[in-house]
């Protein structure tokens, strides 16, 4: 049986709910978010951006 994802607005939501009491800055988020990557084994994809 397939699951049905919460919406990622609805997900960035609860996310801010519970890290709005640190007051995180940019640098912190990205570096949370690369650790949650980690922890849910997900590889970025690079890709070749063409300068415009």
């Amino acid at each position: 049986m397939i699951e049905k994802r919460v919406s990622a607005k609805k997900k960035a939501r609860e996310l801010a709910k519970y890290l709005r009491a640190e007051r995180p800055d940019y640098a912190y988020l990205k570096s949370l978010f690369q650790y949650l990557r980690s922890e849910l084994e997900i590889e970025v994809s690079k890709s070749n951006k063409s300068p415009t």
